[in-house]
């Protein structure tokens, strides 16, 4: 029996915002889709199909950081990082940091899941790889409102 080695979740997290993970992008897929879904996570469903969803929406913010999202639909992405199910709470963390400085109004609220998931794994050591992408979309953020502030050299 072979044995592979495990690889520590918070650098599978890092690979998949700093994209090396491979794009599962379908090709119908288009910007327009990225409010759609968003507004489909809102629909009930099980943990699994809206941890898929906030995952595509990851892919196409990936894929193409300038996707036409307003402020409506971020506002409504944020408010994803306050969901019960932690995949999802960690997608759309990754999807906020792809968006860069589009998602500057998210920052408060990645900053309180941050520490509401520092706390928690005070008590129960398990979940790295949600306060690993809530730290990574903070600095992908501020790094790009500083770039954007620069005039995008950096």
């Amino acid at each position: 029996m072979r044995k592979w080695p495990i690889v520590p979740a918070f650098i599978l997290v890092l690979a998949a915002i700093a994209g090396a993970r491979p794009n599962r992008r379908d090709a119908g897929v288009t910007e327009m889709s990225a409010a759609l879904l968003i507004g489909r996570l809102g629909q009930p469903g099980s943990s699994a199909q809206r941890t898929a969803l906030a995952r595509q929406v990851s892919d196409i913010t990936a894929s193409n950081p300038e996707v036409a999202l307003g402020c409506e639909d971020i506002s409504r992405l944020t408010s994803f990082l306050d969901d019960r199910v932690g995949s999802v709470q960690m997608w759309t963390a990754i999807a906020l940091g792809n968006l860069g400085a589009k998602a500057t109004s998210a920052v408060p609220a990645l900053e309180r899941a941050l520490a509401r998931q520092e706390a928690l794994d005070r008590k129960f050591p398990v979940s790295l790889s949600q306060a690993a992408a809530f730290e990574a979309a903070l600095w992908r953020i501020g790094l790009a409102s500083k770039m954007s502030a620069d005039g995008g050299t950096r």
